[in-house]
């Protein structure tokens, strides 16, 4: 068997611009935002074995399920400029810095320090209805603020309104 665990950070935030055109090429603006992020673990068991005995859906996984969830309130801002590239393009350059709330999740050493327990019935050739309550998954969690500083570099489309 093969245990697979995996962390994502996942965030929507309201934003605030205030641009100041210098040139018809170069905007620089100021944000203000405001918004949530979700630290997330998942974890993944497959079966590895050449008989595949816990697998009935032939991909392998045995036990899918997230381990851990936190929303936290995020809010911050920041500032950047954009460069006119051609037409309504223009190229973003930006940094933000964003306070966050404390946040519970797992480092990849409370991951190393899992203690994974299987609890479940006796093994039924191609039934081996493995679920949730069959296995016992116990660890320590880490917690922390989670402000960051984000940089981001990409294309930006102008969408202009037509009056009538």
């Amino acid at each position: 068997m093969r245990i697979v665990t995996s962390n994502s950070i996942i965030g929507g935030h309201a934003v605030l611009r205030g641009q100041a055109p210098v040139s018809p090429w170069i905007e620089p603006y100021m944000q203000a935002m405001v918004g949530f992020r979700v630290f997330s673990t998942d974890l993944k068991i497959y079966d590895d074995s050449f008989e595949q005995y816990f697998d009935t859906e032939e991909d392998g996984i045995i036990y899918n399920d997230n381990l851990q969830n936190s929303w936290v309130f995020s809010f911050g801002g920041g500032a950047g400029v954009q460069i006119k590239l051609k037409g309504d393009f223009f190229l973003n350059l930006g940094a933000n810095f964003l306070y966050g709330t404390e946040a519970e999740y797992y480092t990849k050493e409370d991951i190393r320090n899992i203690d994974y327990t299987f609890t479940g019935n006796a093994y039924s050739p191609g039934n081996p209805d493995i679920n949730r309550d069959d296995l016992t998954v116990t660890g320590a969690t880490t917690r922390s603020k989670t402000s960051s500083i984000q940089t981001n570099i990409g294309v930006t489309m102008m969408i202009k309104s037509k009056n009538p």
